[in-house]
């Protein structure tokens, strides 16, 4: 692929740059997308499921009445138990090898991998795309800032995903009152309420911060992900320059 000057780069090339970069990202791009389609079926579909079937069933008369309880623990159960299983097959399963080598040799192994694997995506570009140092360097600066737009559109849709996620809560929270809440409470029935409140408000934030936490991490798996070939860019334009 010829260029005309040695330090511009038609729009064409860079296109076709991400074109490749998309498809030598297509297993990694499976296994992000597959992520973030499972954070949202736990976290978000399967909780609004269970939790409407819970509401229907108690106001037909079904269900008990006191089972107006586990709507709460609905939210936070399958986020939980989704996080839970992320740390056992992704986190847990490498300890045996990390106490085997040792924190810091795992480390430098993960360095070392990553550095042959820059070198072995360098060479595949550089056999398709022949262009000059500068304009590689060229190409990896818009790349850059390219990936800072993506970051920020990624942190924008965490936030509306948390927001969604707090409003589904709050509907769910409302669908389930049977009885209007009394505006004051006293005597021994007061500890009993805030105990109730208090419950109400532990399992809500900590099922709203488990989604976001793992809707965030995923955001920022994939960004990182798209992040390798920077390395590979600037290694380029560094090359016989």
């Amino acid at each position: 692929m010829a260029v005309k000057r040695p330090d511009v780069v038609a729009n064409s090339d860079y296109a076709a740059i991400l074109l490749w970069i998309q498809e030598d990202l297509r297993k990694d791009r499976f296994a992000v997308h597959r992520r973030i389609f499972m954070i949202l079926l736990w976290c978000l579909i399967l909780p609004a499921i269970i939790a409407s079937l819970l509401m229907v069933g108690i106001r037909l008369g079904w269900l008990p009445a006191d089972w107006k309880r586990f709507l709460d623990w609905v939210t936070v159960m399958f986020p939980a138990g989704f996080a839970l299983y992320v740390f056992v097959t992704e986190v847990a399963t490498g300890f045996p090898a990390w106490i085997r080598v040792g924190g810091l040799g795992g480390v430098l192994k993960q360095i070392q991998q990553e550095s042959e694997w820059r070198a072995s995506a360098r060479e595949r570009v550089a056999a398709k795309f022949k262009l000059s140092p500068s304009a590689w360097l060229v190409v990896a600066k818009r790349y850059e800032a390219d990936l800072k737009q993506v970051q920020f559109r990624t942190n924008f849709l965490v936030g509306l995903g948390s927001a969604v996620f707090f409003i589904l809560l709050q509907g769910l929270d409302l669908a389930s009152e049977t009885d209007p809440r009394p505006l004051a409470v006293e005597g021994p029935k007061l500890l009993i309420h805030l105990v109730t409140l208090w419950n109400e408000t532990f399992t809500r934030i900590t099922s709203l911060g488990i989604f976001s936490a793992l809707l965030y991490l995923s955001g920022v798996q994939m960004v990182a992900t798209l992040r390798r070939y920077i390395g590979v860019l600037s290694e380029l334009a560094e090359r016989d320059s």
